[in-house]
């Protein structure tokens, strides 16, 4: 079928193996046989001998532009491809383009490169791809091949006795002493320092045993040139017709990069190639003199200016409309040049505007958007698609250079903006102060500062000369997320409950009454170097400065402190604070970075999670009260000193199912992720260096996703029919756990995969217990009741103000 989808004049030219091997039970039943492999064994000389026949191939049948293989062949398309780069250089390849399908990290053919996996291949786990296994195992000698018995019941050798004849083989030949030259050694991306440097594409299934080899076969390719499709299919060659239709185009498009590879020895892009004719203009112009000069002057400038036009008009009007391989998604109508489709009314969140289109916008797994200057963006809407990104080929989508901008510069250069392996590295570092057992200690911590807050509220309403009195209780959830931070996660009292005018919560304050030179600065920053916005002589950037440089000397001071604190041993409990100097990871500039995004974290999304709660209940008085008689019933007032623990919250299937809803309701934020290369999601080929938006507003208000009540306040989805919860606890995927969503991958507060929110426990935790205490000393009623429709609700104001009048019940 993927003959008859490419070009009728081009030639595929088959080479068949050579040894006879034993069939694989999925083909037993469809081709009489006889089956053969090109390799005896995996030994060096296994593989030399091998490459060496089809290096005779090539000669005596070529010249070809392509190879392509599967499984086996896949493996020995890359060896020989790396063998050409070590021995001959890459311009002498015989080769223009690869395909590898569902393939193995290429083997070597001498003892001289390559990584020794024996005992990989003598592991439980023989076919596993992680480079920190192989370096932290040694090769044992005098391996017997007994050491093959314990594993001869793995899946891949129950389904391809041929490979267990090769394994064995391999092994056998390999332990004999004297045999040192002839274990098989793989060239891992991790361990290697090169690239293979063509056109490639690249096919597996994740349901695939070799997926893990397949995956690292695609990172030891050139990036620039790597094209990517994952199917369905297993360990096998795509059937349907859908499937061969997008590996048809993929393998076109590698055709294609052919031509700009060729395109002149040096291969430049068109950007360098008019840099250079710029730069060739400014030569002549300077070896003229008077009036010809002038003229030339005139012409170089024209000749700027002509191309500082074209450019932008092929960037913002050509391409998105006319050219992108995205237009025909299904996306908003009528964009403008300089906010493309996001609104004029909020131009920094995009997440209200996906709101609005997953809800006016038919859709399956993408809207197409333009952004600023109509750059190409893709609003991800479905769970498997959702799914796919964060979990499977997350690191084929990094954050984006916008999103890094922006943490780095309004928040610190932490872990928020780390990638790949120092993203790693630095979750590590912090896992131990985000495990689910250290949180489970820190219950009674939250609770006694929430109680601290609720009893100074207490105290206001006293004073108050009426039963209600108004407070505005952003202010105040701030105020009480900022303390609670300092003890449990810096190890020091902050006293901001007691202190509204306490500088860090000015600080804070000032950095969040954003304005139109944010917009700007953020425009800029994706284009120009962070430093050289910072020192832009504008207003906004002298109050980011002065703020920053306030939080900056508070986390500094509070590492300092917990350096100079007892031991670990002796500490009452582990701090983040103290984890990440534990860590030993970071110096002390690296560790304010640290501290500087985790006290925003810890205190920005549950403030505004605490705001959006009391403002929900506010909206519905009789869940209100539902939640406060759960409260009273099972735990102790705030002025009682008995002690709450994790076990008391958790029991409680009430407060937990309104945490749920209110961190999917009024959660906030945007991954922007850009895509690395060309990669398949869900069918659809999404081009290298595509902005790809995933916006939790967005998701968790698509009906979609939820169904028809998704932008309803309704806790009651997280219960079971009798209320009981306990079908939601025993079961993770069933109805209730799940919210009603289709999948897990809707519920988005704290994203997915290897990337989703370190410290999720830590977040429900603490607005579980906020909450309690709140909602168990008061009533809630809003101070504007025009603001009981939602659609009057100002865009910032659960993150920035919103006033409600409170009173004191009685008896608790």
């Amino acid at each position: 079928m993927l003959r008859s989808l490419l070009p009728e004049d081009w030639v595929f030219v088959w080479m068949d193996g050579e040894f006879d091997v034993p069939a694989q039970k999925s083909l037993s039943d469809i081709y009489p046989g006889p089956y053969r492999s090109h390799l005896r064994d995996l030994t060096t000389a296994g593989v030399a001998s091998t490459l060496e026949k089809i290096e005779a191939f090539i000669d005596s049948e070529g010249p070809f532009d392509g190879i392509m293989g599967l499984c086996e062949g896949a493996m020995l398309c890359a060896s020989l491809l790396v063998k050409y780069q070590e021995k001959n250089s890459a311009e002498l390849s015989p080769f223009r383009f690869a395909i590898f399908m569902s393939g193995w990290l290429p083997f070597s053919w001498t003892a001289e490169l390559g990584y020794d996996v024996t005992n990989v291949l003598t592991s439980d786990n023989p076919i596993n791809a992680d480079a920190e296994a192989w370096r932290t195992a040694e090769p044992s000698a005098g391996l017997q091949r007994a050491a093959m018995d314990h594993i001869a019941s793995h899946a891949l050798f129950e389904l391809n006795p041929e490979i267990w004849q090769k394994w064995t083989s391999t092994i056998d030949m390999a332990v004999k002493e004297g045999n040192e030259h002839l274990r098989p050694r793989c060239f891992h991306p991790d361990l290697y320092n090169s690239k293979i440097e063509l056109a490639t594409v690249h096919l597996w299934s994740e349901r695939d045993l070799f997926c893990g080899h397949a995956k690292e076969v695609f990172r030891l390719c050139e990036p620039e040139l790597a094209l990517l499709y994952t199917h369905d299919d297993g360990h096998d060659v795509p059937q349907s017709w859908e499937d061969n239709k997008i590996i048809s185009d993929l393998i076109r498009k590698a055709v294609l990069k052919i031509y700009n590879l060729a395109f002149g020895s040096m291969a430049l892009r068109w950007r360098q190639l008019t840099g250079a004719a710029l730069a060739g203009h400014l030569v002549l112009l300077a070896l003229h003199d008077g009036k010809s000069r002038f003229m030339s002057g005139h012409h170089f400038a024209a000749t700027v200016l002509l191309y500082i036009i074209g450019s932008f008009c092929w960037a913002a009007f050509i391409y998105p409309h006319f050219i992108s391989p995205l237009r025909r998604l299904p996306q908003p109508k009528q964009s403008h040049w300089l906010l493309g489709h996001r609104s004029w009314t909020h131009p920094t969140d995009m997440g209200i505007d996906g709101v609005k289109w997953v809800n006016e916008i038919p859709h399956h797994h993408f809207i197409r958007f333009l952004d600023y200057f109509n750059r190409d963006s893709l609003l991800v809407t479905s769970a498997e698609a959702i799914g796919e990104i964060l979990t499977e080929k997350d690191d084929l989508f990094p954050r984006s250079v916008q999103s890094r901008y922006i943490f780095g510069r309004y928040v610190g250069h932490g872990i928020a903006v780390a990638e790949g392996d120092e993203h790693k590295a630095q979750r590590r570092a912090l896992s131990h102060a985000f495990s689910a057992r250290h949180v489970r200690d820190l219950y009674p911590l939250f609770w006694d500062k929430s109680a601290e807050a609720v009893r100074a509220v207490t105290e206001k309403a006293t004073k108050s000369p009426s039963s209600w009195t108004t407070i505005e209780c952003h202010s105040w959830a701030v105020r009480c997320a900022l303390d609670t931070m300092g003890t449990v996660g810096m190890g020091v009292e902050l006293g901001t409950i007691q202190d509204e005018n306490h500088p860090l919560v000015q600080a804070y304050e000032d950095l969040k009454q954003f304005s139109w030179q944010d917009a700007a600065m953020i425009l800029l920053g994706t284009v120009l170097p962070e430093r050289s916005v910072a020192s832009l002589p504008l207003r906004r950037n002298r109050v980011i400065d002065s703020s920053l440089a306030q939080i900056r000397a508070v986390c500094r001071d509070a590492i300092r402190r917990n350096q100079n604190s007892p031991s670990r041993q002796e500490r009452k409990h582990v701090n983040i604070c103290s984890a990440i100097i534990d860590s030993g990871h970071f110096d002390e500039a690296d560790a304010v970075d640290q501290l500087m995004v985790m006290l925003f974290a810890s205190h920005h999304a549950p403030a505004r999670s605490l705001t959006g709660a009391l403002y929900a209940l506010s909206c519905a008085p009789e869940k209100q009260k539902r939640l406060r008689d759960e409260v009273r019933r099972r735990l102790p007032s705030i002025d009682d000193a008995a002690r709450v623990t994790h076990a008391d919250i958790e029991s409680m299937p009430y407060l937990q199912a309104v945490c749920k809803e209110v961190l999917r309701k009024y959660s906030t934020g945007v991954a922007s992720r850009e895509a690395a290369c060309d990669v398949t999601i869900q069918g659809s080929v999404i081009p290298k260096g595509t902005a790809v938006k995933l916006a939790v507003m967005s998701a968790n208000a698509d009906p979609v996703l939820w169904g028809d009540d998704a932008n309803e306040f309704r806790p009651d989805r997280w219960l079971t029919d009798d209320r009981s919860g306990s079908e939601a606890a025993d079961n993770q995927s069933s109805p209730a756990a799940l919210g009603g969503a289709t999948s897990k991958h809707a519920y988005m507060p704290f994203l997915h995969g290897p990337r989703n929110c370190i410290a999720a426990r830590f977040a429900e935790a603490e607005l579980a217990c906020f909450l309690a205490t709140w909602v168990g000393r008061f009533e809630f009623t809003l101070a504007d009741q025009r603001l009981m429709d939602e659609r009057n609700l100002p865009a910032r104001a659960l993150e920035t103000k919103l006033e409600v009048c409170a009173k004191v019940i009685h008896g608790w």
